[in-house]
């Protein structure tokens, strides 16, 4: 499998015949963008999306595809992170950063 970085906050995983891309959109957000057949250019895949919303209950959280959604705000989808903080907060906004990279430890 091969991983290519098309930048810092974007990425496309290939197999021979599949391809998964996941970047953060314009608002920080992890998105997976594309997953189906390989394309054949980088340039093919499309880029991560900053879905806008089209309904008071219909917000761009509740449309944009998230790679690893959390519990907060107007999202009726199921997340995959949900806390209670012990001021009772219960939103968790999940920004990307950056990248870090661990060389693979083998034994």
């Amino acid at each position: 499998m091969a991983v290519l970085e098309l930048r810092k906050d974007y990425w496309i995983l290939e197999t021979a015949h599949s391809a998964y891309a996941l970047g953060a959109n314009a608002r920080g957000v992890m998105t997976n963008p594309y997953w189906g057949a390989r394309l054949p250019f980088t340039d093919d895949y499309p880029q991560p999306v900053d879905a806008e919303g089209w309904a008071s209950f219909t917000g761009p959280e509740q449309r944009t595809p998230e790679e690893y959604p959390a519990y907060a705000g107007v999202k009726y989808s199921e997340p995959c992170l949900k806390a209670t903080f012990a001021n009772g907060v219960r939103d968790t906004v999940l920004k990307f950063d950056s990248p870090r990279y661990r060389a693979p430890h083998w034994r």
